[in-house]
């Protein structure tokens, strides 16, 4: 398989993805959480440093999936996962400084965040793409049901996914962690195109035992 035909899988694979429905998915409010990572106004504000229109657009339908998640599901455990730099990181050697630990850019976009309530927030900042150093594992080990959200698809979200997934399958727990296709997306550039990008890390999460879906209604 060439790379066009290996493009032209993958743009199949995601025009086949199905939608959940929402009152399956959160039928057990109690034991379902939602962890979104960087939906923050440096990736998603006009005007951060790192700021992506392709990242903006998952604004609303991550708005959308909390509100239905939280007011019509009672679903009441968002782990909102962000980058909160020191200042001269060493994540500075490889991309942009951004996200500086007490700056505008590192908080989160207010479409998301305002309808919620503070007492259904976990704030689990981060120096680097790892979300694991922060992360309450005593907390996350009660649910059976992780959505995941935010950007981008191939850096943070893969990461938070994967290791939210690898946590449950290291200690042989049955545990869906889902990723709706919507709710995620990444940057694009010259020399990091982001159809390509997007595809392939959404289909390395689906071979590795998580749920691709293209939303969640």
């Amino acid at each position: 398989m060439n790379n066009t035909e290996y493009f032209e899988f993958l743009e199949r694979w995601k025009n086949n993805l199905l939608t959940l429905k929402a009152e399956k998915v959160f039928s057990i409010p109690k034991k379902t959480a939602i962890a979104s990572v960087d939906l923050v106004n440096g990736f998603c504000k006009n005007g951060g440093f790192l700021y992506s229109k392709r990242c903006e657009n998952v604004i609303n339908p991550n708005a959308n999936l909390f509100k239905l998640a939280s007011y019509q599901h009672n679903v009441h455990d968002f782990f909102m996962v962000f980058d909160s730099h020191d200042e001269g990181a060493v994540e500075f050697m490889s991309f942009p400084e951004h996200c500086v630990k007490g700056s505008d850019e590192t908080r989160h976009v207010e479409k998301v965040v305002e309808p919620l309530s503070s007492s259904w927030m976990h704030w689990i900042p981060k120096n680097s793409i790892a979300p694991n150093k922060n992360f309450p594992l005593n907390l996350i080990k009660n649910f059976k049901t992780f959505i995941v959200t935010g950007v981008c698809t191939d850096i943070c979200v893969y990461q938070l996914a994967t290791f939210i997934k690898m946590y449950y399958n290291e200690n042989n727990i049955m545990t869906r962690v889902i990723v709706p296709e919507n709710c995620v997306n990444t940057y694009d550039s010259e020399d990091h195109p982001g159809d390509l990008y997007h595809l392939m890390f959404l289909y390395n999460m689906y071979i590795n035992g998580i749920e691709i879906v293209k939303g969640i209604e």
